[in-house]
């Protein structure tokens, strides 16, 4: 399921802020929306957001994962040969229980 965020322009800078639902008046008094809509458009952006929920991605496999990105995080700041092995094999498990899961 997609979904779909509204970002405003900053002409300063190229970084865009996500909007809230109240910080879009649409409705002003002294024009229609359609005419508001055409003002605001060259400074809105609207992106669409794929959603990260894969159906073979279960409750069991993400805690898999969270548990292999710590043993990576482990292996990389102690730089242990324990913790780098311990990460291939979470890492390789984790592979082929995704694969078989997908099929």
């Amino acid at each position: 399921m997609a979904r779909f965020y509204t970002y405003a322009r900053n002409d300063e800078d190229d970084h865009f802020r996500q909007l809230q639902p109240n910080d879009r008046n649409l409705d002003p008094p002294d024009i229609t929306r359609l005419e508001h809509e055409k003002k605001v458009s060259n400074i809105l952006e609207t992106k669409k957001v794929r959603s990260v929920n894969s159906p073979w991605i279960t409750k069991n496999i993400r805690q898999e994962m969270r548990h292999r990105d710590f043993l990576k995080k482990k292996a990389i700041q102690t730089k242990s040969k324990h913790y780098h092995q311990a990460y291939k094999r979470e890492r390789n498990e984790l592979n082929k229980q995704i694969k078989t899961t997908k099929v």
